[in-house]
């Protein structure tokens, strides 16, 4: 029996060791199929609004792109450098990326010190940014329903709104550059935006339950109704 017993432990020990290390380290970090591009490439960045509304970027060479997850459209872009201090500067400094002509927000000055990446982002009417990022506990975030942009009336107010949902999941988002704090965007508010398109309030409505909080779904009506390009 002792000896059956051994012979178990060793074939645990022998299918852990053919186990791949990044599967692993993938589950541990619950990240799938990280995608990095280890071409070197260039980029642009700043690190304020004021810049960025100016057009005062800093302009860096041998960039590499990475993307941590591949179940999100917008959030999970990691750009880093062979020079650590330009990795650092990116990492917790700048506000801004620009790549291939594509605009990148820093989350983890945005949102919150956690999170450690960039998402995908698009200037809007308002001074407004639409972006995406994981739900977080972030008392600098405000609900959108608690802000007026002269689109349904109201007067701005200054509500702090705690996020608790699945850090998995992509939320939509405002960067208030005005104010410099992300709005939080819900099915609730966006059926207060759409109220005077009846055909769009309609349209909104039958969307799924999931699909009203998707970035994606959420972009395609600010598109439909010029608050985005």
């Amino acid at each position: 029996m002792k000896n059956v017993f051994k012979k178990v432990i060793v074939v645990a020990i022998l299918l852990w060791g053919s186990f791949p290390i990044e599967a692993i380290a993938s589950q541990r970090n619950g990240q799938e199929d990280v995608e990095t591009d280890t071409t070197q490439v260039k980029c642009k960045f700043c690190y304020n609004d004021g810049q960025l509304i100016g057009g005062n970027w800093i302009l860096l060479d041998s960039i590499i792109v990475t993307k941590l997850y591949s179940n999100t459209s917008f959030f999970g872009y990691v750009f880093s450098s062979p020079n650590k201090q330009v990795t650092k500067i990116l990492k917790e400094d700048a506000l801004y990326v620009s790549y291939n002509d594509t605009l990148y927000i820093n989350c983890h000055v945005a949102m919150d010190e956690t999170l450690n990446c960039y998402s995908k982002a698009y200037l809007g009417k308002y001074d407004l940014v639409f972006f995406a990022s994981k739900n977080v506990a972030n008392k600098g975030v405000v609900a959108a329903s608690a802000v007026g942009f002269g689109l349904i009336g109201g007067t701005m107010a200054f509500a702090a709104s705690n996020i608790t949902s699945q850090a998995s999941s992509e939320k939509p988002y405002f960067w208030d550059m005005r104010q410099g704090f992300p709005i939080s965007i819900d099915p609730k508010y966006m059926k207060d935006l759409l109220s005077k398109k009846k055909f769009l309030l309609k349209e909104y409505k039958n969307e799924s339950k999931h699909d009203k909080k998707k970035p994606e779904v959420v972009m395609k009506y600010l598109q439909k109704i010029h608050i985005l390009k």
